[in-house]
């Protein structure tokens, strides 16, 4: 028998299964003896090679002996391997796949186990939640109804009884967030009251949350005053007790977030806005059931009622503090659960404070806080009264959970109380000059070089209190006594008011600490830069329309510019130490007085360039020239010339004046004659009617520049020539008035070879045009033009 053979019949024979079934245990026992029979071939051929060299032949002998065996022993491992697969393993998958069937259908029964017990416990919360919603006990029912949310979760989709379940529990949760939202809307309620006879609105916020829905009629009693004191007293716990069990229903459920933001902005925009903002009076009150909360404002106009205004900071306080203790004391300080965990509990004081406590306090600083800082030092000490009232409400708002432990902007914000002052302080003097270089610039004052305003004083003074009069760099020693004087002219009153508030700050400046004096001087800066800004586009529609505004900003810009050149040299020496250390520049006001005074000089040129533009157009609009209407044109910019002078002479610096004057003249004295030489025929009367036109203004050249009358006279000659001298045409405008009515031989006379007064206002070119249209071609005329040719 074969190895093979033997081993199969063993395993058949151990296993007792028949038809080639065969069991675990025989084929290890088979499997155990043919690796042991393995091992004693290895063996002997181990021992057969050892003697190898001492019997060569029987060894080659013995060796192929071994051989054959171990081919054999080899043949017979593979047919059992081969068996092996094809018996053995496919026993072994039967008996997994039978084993996996059974393991399927333990599985299955589990799980149907599984989903009976979560259906029952869903049945039972369900049942839970409906006797609890209707027991009142709404914090239970919620609880029960989130359990079912969670056991459905794991429930299989495919259930047919699952529909109905969730439409049952969608049912249940609405019933249920409308019984408390029945409560909610209960518990809180918004009413609002017009006096019109005493002028006062009352809001108020009736609270009941010391009651819940489940409460009819019968036993609404417990609040009366008739009760016992200590029967209203453990009714009262009771229904805390009841509304705790709202909020936490409402909580759970998801819905307390949304009626909590609405409570939150209608508190803060019914009660905290109003009580910041205006006088109001806060009260609480006992009304049956409920507890009134109102806040009474006035609402007469400011001019009835004067107390309609902003009020104190430490009456905001007291009536904020009012406000937030009322709210806690009768409900909103009531715990209720958050979570969970029993013990994580919180309140909707805590969460109001979570909802609105930023912009609460964002209103807190910008309605009380920031209006309460002082905008001059000698207010400031009186801040420290609201430090103290800040320090004690944010301690009463931590103390009921409004605010949370980090939050502290209040105190900061009052605690910075100095840069706060800065700031506010340097805001307000930037809104006040804006506010006088805005205001109308014809309300003027008239300044003389004596009474400069406000006076251009010097420091005579050093650092350590020396006089300076013995030294050879005081000032009024350097310059002459009037170099920084402005001539008579008028200012607008405003702009008078804005210098004496620059020299105010100046003068603050020297009192105050480095750091507040730096800020002081830069808002100077701030203000010069800003009448440079401002001034030129706030009066813009009345500077092209209105000559004498254009005139006052001149004046106002030379004005404030004079004195920006004195202002480090006067203040330099009383800065503190530290910005004295750092330099002239830091108190140093030139650049600004050059850009200001060429912002003045602008806006006057362009007002120039307007009136002057109208003149001309007058002229060109005239009917013709030579003839009798063509004196119109020249009377029309008289008029316009003096109306002018009317508004310009008192308003303008004496040698301003004459210069824009002169140069208005000069420009239409210039057209005229341009005019008049481009003629190319004038008749006898033609020229007569051109010397009238030109007399108009020959005539009335000397009203338009007078000047202030001295002593016993009325009229100044001398200032009439020095004005006519900045009309740099007048000489040529004069000297044609005698050409038009000369004859030949005065022209002659007049070229005189080049060297007369003609030759002098006249090129070679203009005079034989002149000539030309003038005279008729004749003899003598060709003489003069050969002369003036010649030259």
């Amino acid at each position: 028998m074969s190895l093979v053979a033997e081993v199969l019949s063993s395993i058949k024979q151990r296993s007792g299964v028949e038809g080639g079934s065969v069991g675990g245990d025989g084929v290890c026992v088979e499997v155990a003896e043919l690796a042991k029979r393995a091992g004693e071939a290895k063996v002997a051929v181990i021992q057969a090679f050892e003697g190898q060299y001492t019997e060569l032949c029987s060894a080659l002998q013995d060796t192929t002996v071994l051989q054959t065996r171990v081919t054999y022993n080899l043949e017979q491992l593979q047919q059992l391997q081969g068996l092996l697969e094809t018996d053995v393993q496919s026993a072994v998958s039967d008996s997994v796949d039978a084993v996996i069937s059974v393991a399927e259908r333990w599985k299955q029964a589990v799980e149907g186990l599984e989903v009976a017990q979560q259906l029952l416990a869903v049945h039972e919360a369900l049942k839970t939640a409906g006797e609890s919603a209707v027991a009142g006990q709404y914090h239970t029912a919620a609880k029960s109804l989130n359990k079912v949310e969670k056991l459905l979760s794991t429930v299989d989709a495919k259930l047919e009884i699952l529909p109905s379940i969730i439409e049952e529990v969608f049912l249940q949760r609405t019933s249920l967030i409308h019984a408390l939202s029945q409560v909610w809307a209960q518990s809180f309620r918004w009413e609002e009251e017009l006096n019109q006879q005493d002028n006062k609105k009352t809001l108020t916020l009736l609270i009941r949350c010391c009651q819940s829905a489940r409460l009819d009629s019968s036993n609404m009693s417990v609040l009366r005053p008739e009760c016992s004191a200590d029967d209203r007293g453990n009714k009262v716990l009771q229904l805390a007790r009841d509304f705790r069990q709202v909020l936490a229903a409402l909580h759970m459920l998801g819905e307390l977030a949304i009626r909590l933001r609405v409570l939150a902005d209608n508190l803060l925009n019914n009660f905290f806005k109003v009580v910041l903002s205006r006088t109001a009076k806060v009260s609480l009150r006992e009304c049956g059931d409920a507890y009134s909360l109102s806040v009474t404002i006035s609402t007469a106009t400011d001019r009835v009622n004067k107390r309609n205004k902003q009020p104190s900071p430490v009456e905001v306080f007291s009536n904020l503090e009012e406000l937030l203790r009322c709210l806690h004391e009768t409900g909103c300080g009531l715990e209720f659960e958050s979570g969970q965990d029993p013990e994580e509990k919180t309140t909707l004081m805590r969460m109001l404070g979570q909802e609105i406590g930023t912009s609460f306090t964002k209103l807190l600083i910008s309605e009380c806080l920031a209006a309460a800082v002082p905008s001059t030092r000698k207010n400031l000490s009186e801040f420290d009264l609201v430090k103290v009232s800040t320090e004690e409400f944010h301690a009463m708002l931590l103390k009921i959970g409004f605010y949370c432990g980090s939050e502290s902007s209040i105190l900061e914000y009052a605690a910075n109380v100095d840069a706060v002052f800065s700031n506010k302080a340097c805001a307000q003097l930037l809104d006040t000059a804006r506010d006088l270089i805005t205001q109308p610039l014809h309300n003027t004052v008239t300044i003389a070089p004596q009474d400069g305003y406000p006076p251009l004083a010097v420091q005579d003074q050093d650092q350590n209190g020396v006089r300076l009069e013995q030294s050879t760099l005081r000032l009024e020693k350097l310059m002459a006594a009037k170099t920084f004087h402005m001539p008579k002219c008028q200012v607008s009153k405003s702009i008078c008011e804005l210098l004496e508030l620059l020299y105010n700050t100046m003068e603050e400046a020297c009192t105050s600490s480095a750091q507040y004096a730096g800020r002081l001087l830069c808002t100077v800066r701030n203000m010069l830069a800003l009448y440079d800004h401002v001034t030129p586009v706030a009066h813009a529609h009345t500077l092209g329309t209105i000559p004498q505004h254009a005139a006052l900003v001149h004046n106002n810009s030379m004005f404030i510019a004079t004195h920006c050149y004195l202002l480090s040299h006067q203040y330099k020496n009383r800065l503190p130490a530290e910005l004295r250390e750092a330099g002239p520049c830091v108190v140093s006001f030139t650049d600004l007085s050059y850009q200001i005074t060429k912002t003045g000089t602008e806006v006057f040129c362009k007002a120039m360039q307007s009136h002057k533009k109208a003149l001309l157009d007058t002229i060109g609009q005239a009917q013709g020239f030579g003839e009798g209407p063509s004196d119109t044109g020249a009377r029309q910019c008289l008029r316009q010339l003096q109306q002018l002078c009317h508004v310009w002479c008192e308003v303008l610096p004496h040698s301003v004046y004459n210069k824009a004057m002169g140069t208005l003249l000069n420009s239409v004295v210039k057209e005229l004659i341009e005019r008049i030489v481009s003629l190319e025929d004038i008749s006898q009367d033609s020229a007569v009617s051109l010397i009238a036109t030109l007399a108009v203004f020959k005539d009335n050249a000397a009203s338009l520049f007078p000047d202030a009358p001295s002593a016993g006279n009325t009229t100044n000659p001398a200032g009439t020539r020095e004005g006519l001298c900045g009309v740099r045409q007048w000489g040529r405008y004069q000297e044609l008035m005698v050409v038009l009515g000369a004859s030949l031989r005065e022209l002659q006379d007049r070229w005189a070879d080049g060297k007369g007064p003609l030759a002098l206002y006249f090129t070679p070119d203009q005079a034989k045009s002149l000539v030309r249209a003038l005279f008729q071609n004749t003899d003598r005329r060709a003489q003069l033009l050969a002369r003036i040719k010649l030259q």
